[in-house]
């Protein structure tokens, strides 16, 4: 079985302790670097040197590649496998190398994901048990529906029909309620805003913050601090009229009382997203009436919920 020498770049990448930073372009061999760079090591571990197996196993185990993707990581064992059974090959040292062969399916090689998740798994994260475990997304959806449809029956069972009509939005748009508990709990960020939120004592108020924070991650409250500045022009056009209105107006911020909502609704209900051709090449402005529409459809999709829960919080809350 024959074995690729390195050029002298590679060689200089494989040949070294400590820590280095490297570039490499596509094609650069990054995966072949990496694997000698383990032989490497290895050799110079143990080689003319006494051990046990157990030693071994220890090293192997304190060994770390980390990868972008999964199939990288399959692709570096597949290729370290091959070149340790090169060198149980060649070289005179067959013990070691046969111990190495046996175990070297201890050195960690996986994403950033998979290996903070083995470090929950060994306990080694304070603050996150090791029975946590990665739940798959369809099982996690089937676990939300199943959630839901439980609620459902707790607070409808055996109510009268006045009751009920007070559900029938909430029942009428299960799958509307349901799409977004999915992107709640399938994204970290979104999780730990509604995390912090369900662990707080909730009032009206808080919603603010909460909108705040979710026009954030949308990407959304940037429309808010970056208004583009453009020159007085006698070319009559609504969206430079859309822009004056608002470089004028001390509501077009990031909503802090009802009613900013309400305002910003009012202003948008009549808003057209410019030609392309009107706005030239000018990509700040581009990038702003593209932030202006998403906004728009944000709160076109969510704004008479969210005035109608806060005009009737009180009461919502004593359904509940």
């Amino acid at each position: 079985m024959s074995r690729r020498l390195p050029n002298e770049e590679q060689d200089k990448a494989i040949c070294h302790n400590g820590g280095v930073v490297l570039t490499a372009g596509a094609g650069s061999g990054k995966t072949f670097v990496l694997v000698e760079h383990i032989i490497y090591l290895l050799n110079e571990k143990f080689k003319g040197s006494s051990f046990e197996e157990n030693d071994i196993k220890v090293h192997l185990s304190s060994l770390v590649l980390i990868t972008f993707t999964k199939k990288a990581a399959s692709e570096i064992l597949i290729r370290l496998k091959k070149r340790i059974e090169i060198e149980l090959e060649e070289t005179e040292d067959k013990a070691l190398w046969k111990m190495i062969f046996n175990n070297f399916m201890l050195i960690t090689v996986g994403t950033i994901h998979s290996f903070c998740f083995k470090l929950i798994k060994q306990g080694l994260l304070v603050g996150s048990p090791a029975e946590y475990d990665i739940v798959d997304e369809v099982i996690l959806k089937k676990k939300i529906e199943q959630l839901f449809d439980d609620w459902v029956v707790a607070h409808t069972s055996g109510q009268d029909d006045d009751f009920l009509n007070k559900y029938q939005d909430i029942l009428a748009s299960r799958d509307d309620v349901l799409n977004i508990m999915y992107k709640v709990m399938l994204n970290p960020d979104l999780r730990i805003i509604w995390s912090e939120r369900v662990s707080q004592e909730f009032d009206k108020e808080s919603i603010f913050p909460l909108l705040a924070k979710i026009f954030t991650f949308e990407n959304i409250e940037k429309v808010f601090h970056s208004i583009p500045a453009i020159e007085s022009s006698s070319k009559k056009a609504k969206w430079r009229d859309f822009l004056y209105n608002i470089q004028a107006n001390e509501q077009w911020r990031l909503p802090e009382s009802l009613d900013d909502i309400k305002f910003l609704m009012e202003l948008l209900s009549s808003f057209r997203k410019p030609p392309a051709k009107s706005l030239g090449d000018d990509h700040q402005l581009i990038t702003f009436f593209e932030r202006v529409k998403n906004l728009k459809e944000v709160l076109k999709k969510y704004g008479e919920d969210f005035i109608a829960f806060y005009e009737h919080y009180d009461a919502c809350i004593e359904q509940y």
